[in-house]
């Protein structure tokens, strides 16, 4: 694992994850302004978070099966374009055209994980894999942490129109991703073609089992984070405060992540994974 964040790209990729996914981390913040401007309500809110997550969720195995034949060369593209109709959502004059944007954003973020899992995969030795996928996942976990705190800065400074200032980290980073990992995903398309000769049986069962766990676990999550700033607005409380609850919830999420993959790689991930998901089921209970 030193060797690999010696070398550089995997530190890449988790500068990339963590940039993409502040984005998220920016949208629950952005809601209370969405408010003001289109006289939305809790329903118009949830549709603006479906729009984007529920695109991001759908298109991933659609990208999984473009990186799967062509590489993932289109992985700093994705940011960029997530950073650009990201930064657009500010200047829209209609609610259509916010949903719109937050589809078209949606898909960029669901670009970009596929493709750069898969190269993270391709970097790391079977041995730390889960160790390393953890700490790449907890990379976009703290992007999305930090995301509520920009997003504040922002939008006191300027309003709903600070949107516009984000295009600048999603393009920066993305360009850089694109010639950072230029070999790097030039060679994994290499292997993933020749992998079909060794193509093994799919479990659908135990996937099945798993996408389950994790629908319930994002449901959870995802209206924590989708709602806080929103409903503590409504009972009085300032950005200043739902702005650095909503990090402190995300950051112990990220925390979680670590300690997780670490203990996969000791324990195995059929013992460590549900331990994990218990402490979901009171909060759940709560919903």
């Amino acid at each position: 694992m030193k060797d690999f964040l010696r070398d550089g790209k995997l530190i890449t990729l988790m500068l990339g994850h963590l940039t993409v996914d502040s984005y998220v981390g920016i949208i629950p913040v952005l809601y209370p302004v969405l408010i003001g401007r289109f006289d939305l309500n809790f329903a118009t809110v949830g549709l603006i978070s479906l729009a984007y997550s529920g695109t991001a969720a759908i298109s991933q195995p659609l990208f999984g099966v473009i990186a799967d034949r062509y590489g993932t060369r289109f992985t700093g593209i994705s940011l960029a374009w997530t950073a650009i109709t990201f930064a657009l959502v500010g200047f829209v004059p209609t609610f259509p055209l916010l949903v719109a944007l937050a589809c078209a954003s949606g898909l960029g973020s669901g670009a970009f994980h596929p493709f750069g899992a898969l190269d993270v995969r391709a970097l790391l030795p079977k041995r730390s894999r889960s160790a390393g996928m953890s700490i790449y996942v907890t990379a976009g976990t703290v992007g999305v942490a930090i995301g509520p705190l920009i997003g504040i800065g922002l939008f006191s400074w300027f309003g709903l129109h600070g949107t516009g200032w984000l295009v600048i980290p999603g393009v920066a980073t993305g360009a850089y991703l694109l010639w950072r990992m230029r070999k790097v995903t030039a060679s994994g398309a290499t292997e993933r073609r020749a992998a079909p000769a060794s193509r093994q049986v799919v479990p659908m069962l135990a996937i099945a089992a798993v996408i389950g766990v994790m629908m319930s676990r994002s449901w959870t999550v995802q209206v924590f984070q989708t709602f806080t700033p929103t409903w503590y607005k409504d009972l009085g409380y300032g950005p200043e405060f739902y702005g650095p609850l909503v990090t402190t919830l995300v950051l112990s999420s990220a925390i979680g992540t670590v300690g997780c993959g670490a203990l996969a790689d000791r324990y195995g991930r059929r013992t460590v994974m549900p331990s994990a998901s218990w402490p979901h089921r009171p909060r759940r209970s709560c919903c």
